[in-house]
């Protein structure tokens, strides 16, 4: 009898241990996440710096880096760069306590462009108009929780 109380102390103890790290909210991010369009969806695999998005077969690795979190609100804020050099905020809140579920709510930032090289002044108004705009606009979705895979399977 002890050695069955024994090997299922031993047992749960290592389920306990194959968990996914949530107890900070910039550890509880890693992972797989999937957010649902009304065309599809998209998937992020998230590592502790580098965002990659499988969106319609696509592929995209982004760099990305924490400006803020709060525990207590259960959030994170970062800054997302792509490779064209376009910084996306991005602010993430857990929903729920086991920290499967984020609502997400994106803004443009900044553009790498270079609008003076087409000459004008106008060119580079128009620019800025655009990104002022931008950054105005918020898209708001819902992730939830896949596995803990950081980079999609080949």
């Amino acid at each position: 009898m002890k050695k069955i109380l024994i090997l299922i102390s031993i047992f749960i103890f290592i389920l306990a241990g194959c968990g996914r790290d949530t107890s900070t909210v910039e550890k509880a991010i890693i992972g797989h996440w999937v957010e649902k369009f009304d065309k599809g969806k998209a998937h992020y695999y998230i590592s502790e710096n580098q965002i990659i998005e499988l969106y319609k077969g696509e592929k995209t690795i982004m760099d990305y880096k924490i400006l803020r979190s709060n525990e207590k609100k259960g959030f994170i804020e970062i800054d997302i760069i792509n490779p064209d050099g376009d910084v996306y905020n991005k602010k993430l809140t857990f929903t729920n306590k086991n920290r499967t579920k984020i609502k997400a709510i994106s803004r443009f930032k900044a553009s790498s462009k270079n609008y003076e090289s087409y000459g004008t002044e106008f060119s580079k108004e128009i620019s800025e108009l655009v990104s002022s705009y931008l950054s105005t606009v918020e898209l708001k979705n819902t992730w939830t929780y896949v596995d803990d895979a950081t980079e999609p399977k080949e």
